[in-house]
């Protein structure tokens, strides 16, 4: 068996990537592994901080620095590189796993990289604004490129991403597709199944414990998200939306405040999340842009059909356990709603059918991918045929 690690991880603070680095750090830790998280994007709330200290084997090294995609980020991605540097030199790390591109192209002392592309800033443009980056972002292209071709290694969440990553910024040393997963099979998305298994063959449906109501998550001013579409449908709708986040960046409601029909339940920690989810029969993120999707697999880890956006990375994750709409389209995202809702026998079959794909996404099948993807860094070939598939990105 091969020995426990020590992986130095880099994480930002202001997106989806804190949740996967979360549970990734989790499921290592639970198998033996030891973590130092460097973390950038803005110093970490009480509530992240308290996530981080719950965690086995996982020490936080916190950092304001700016994120590469961020404005004049130069000094601040510098000043991060060198902190990283000074961190490999004191506890030489047996892999820095990189999830953000820029520092792939740095030598730390020999330690092997990983470098994670989860999302990026020119197949973003593309997908939301219909058009390439202009120049301004010349030198975020050539600090992407630079940090891909330096890396050993560089994974995805999807293979579309992979793709988008292969075409933008050219060949990727050793690439693979690894999906993220959350929670473990055997907790609450197995007992969500399990749970909406029983409520179909009682009640053919609807059941007493969820109120008719669609609920979505995400930055509502963010144009990939794209909430303000379903805010837009809302009022048509012959239930209400809930949407957590904040309506604005600054949180003011005033400040691009939706229509009627939206109801904002402001910022919502992780267990208000989880009620949040319990209590809908609808999941929606008609998203234009989503690499891969952390809130839809939480949606249906606790037992919500899904609507989501008509994306190529939304149809590998999700096959036909969902309905999709297309982003620009406001009446086939209102009838796409609207027909989630209306057939009781058939929409617990849309819950039962995202429960089920869920089930593909766990923490331990991600926790394999990357172990195995470190393992091959360090010389250690895999130890069993499934690790060697989940290595190659075979195993997705």
């Amino acid at each position: 068996m091969p020995a426990p690690l020590h992986i130095l991880m880099t994480a930002d603070t202001c997106g989806g990537v804190w949740t996967q680095a979360l549970e990734l750090c989790r499921g290592l830790g639970e198998r033996g592994h030891r973590v130092t998280l460097a973390t950038s994007g803005g110093l970490p709330t009480e509530d992240q901080r308290a996530a981080v200290e719950r965690l086995p084997g996982v020490a936080l090294h916190a950092t304001a620095f700016k994120l590469e995609w961020m404005p004049d980020p130069a000094a601040d991605v510098r000043a991060f590189g060198d902190q990283l540097e000074r961190l490999c030199e004191e506890l030489r790390p047996d892999v820095v796993h990189l999830n953000e591109f820029t520092h792939g192209a740095q030598d730390f002392g020999g330690a092997p990289k990983l470098v994670v592309g989860h999302s990026d800033v020119c197949s973003w443009h593309a997908a939301v604004r219909g058009c390439e980056a202009g120049d301004e972002w010349n030198a975020y292209r050539r600090a992407v490129a630079a940090g891909l071709r330096g890396a050993d290694a560089v994974a995805a969440p999807t293979a579309w991403m992979l793709e988008q990553l292969e075409t933008r910024f050219g060949p990727l040393p050793a690439p693979r597709a690894i999906h993220n997963g959350l929670g473990d099979p055997a907790s609450e998305g197995a007992s969500a199944l399990r749970a909406a298994r029983d409520e179909r063959a009682e009640h053919g449906g609807l059941t007493p414990h969820r109120s008719p109501y669609v609920f979505a998550a995400g930055r509502y001013w963010d144009e990939a998200k794209n909430l303000a579409a379903l805010a837009e449908v809302a009022p048509r709708l012959d239930c209400p939306v809930k949407m957590a986040g904040l309506p604005s960046p600054d949180g003011a409601a005033s400040s691009g405040a939706p229509p009627s029909g939206v109801e904002f339940l402001g910022r919502l920690n992780a267990d208000q999340m989880a009620a949040a989810y319990r209590g809908a029969l609808v999941y929606c993120l008609p998203a234009k842009y989503e690499p891969f999707g952390l809130t839809p697999l939480e949606a249906a880890n606790h037992g919500c059909a899904l609507v989501l956006g008509d994306l190529p990375s939304l149809r590998e994750v999700w096959g036909d356990a969902a309905i999709y709409v297309p982003p620009d389209d406001r009446e086939a995202l209102f009838y796409g709603v609207h027909n989630a809702l209306r057939y009781g026998e058939e929409l617990a079959d849309r819950m039962l059918a995202a429960g089920e794909r869920a089930q593909r996404y766990t923490r331990a099948a991600m926790i394999d991918g990357y172990l195995a993807t470190y393992q091959e860094l360090c010389g250690d070939a895999p130890q069993t045929p499934e690790l060697a598939a989940a290595a190659s990105g075979g195993a997705f």
